[in-house]
């Protein structure tokens, strides 16, 4: 109501009514309450003059404020149910169960299981041959290609031997000596731990 000059009755309804409500709730029951629909405008000068904030801005949420729609099924209108993601879709870069890639590190992996469980194919190789590696067993490849998934090229090391082999420097020997040098780690690291438990009893 353009020009509306405000009553000291509609004053003293905004103030109370104004705090913790959205704009909306606030000019609804305005005009059920008085029989007239004030504009937007209107009320955000009221709430300048009567210096009463509302407990939302702009249409914003004020803390603690619960949505409008909290445990309400949302209705699918217009094209929504064109666009909308059904059950049971498999979306446009789905890849089988067997599905190979090569991650950005170089090792193959392999999709084991729906919806993307997949795992290194080097380590799967070492299992079929040699049973379930076990827990922090690391699989490496001797000549150190990534590409070459030859049983013959994969040797598995514990955490320990990881450690050791790095100390040793073993992977900046030629290829050809590297699975030789692994299995001395091996020895090493055996026997080191053999040492450790003799002493212990001592």
């Amino acid at each position: 109501m353009p020009g509306h000059k405000w009553t000291e009755a509609e004053k003293r309804w905004l103030i109370r009514y104004i705090p913790g409500h959205q704009e909306s709730e606030i000019i609804e029951a305005f005009r059920m309450h008085f029989g007239w629909t004030m504009r937007r405008a209107q009320l955000k000068n009221m709430k300048t003059v009567l210096r009463t904030p509302s407990g939302t801005t702009g249409g914003r949420f004020y803390k603690g404020q619960q949505s409008w729609n909290k445990g309400k099924k949302l209705g699918i209108k217009g094209r929504m149910a064109e666009t909308m993601f059904k059950p049971g879709r498999r979306p446009h870069n789905y890849l089988p169960v067997g599905s190979e890639i090569i991650d950005g590190e170089g090792y193959h992996k392999v999709k084991v299981a729906d919806p993307k469980t997949w795992k290194f194919k080097h380590r799967l190789i070492w299992e079929e041959h040699n049973g379930e590696i076990p827990k922090g067993g690391i699989v490496v490849f001797v000549d150190g290609d990534r590409d070459n998934l030859d049983i013959g090229n994969l040797m598995m090391l514990t955490r320990k031997e990881q450690v050791r082999a790095n100390q040793d420097d073993v992977w900046s020997l030629p290829k050809p000596l590297r699975r030789t040098a692994l299995l001395a780690v091996k020895l090493k690291v055996a026997a080191g731990i053999k040492k450790g438990r003799n002493n212990g009893k001592e």
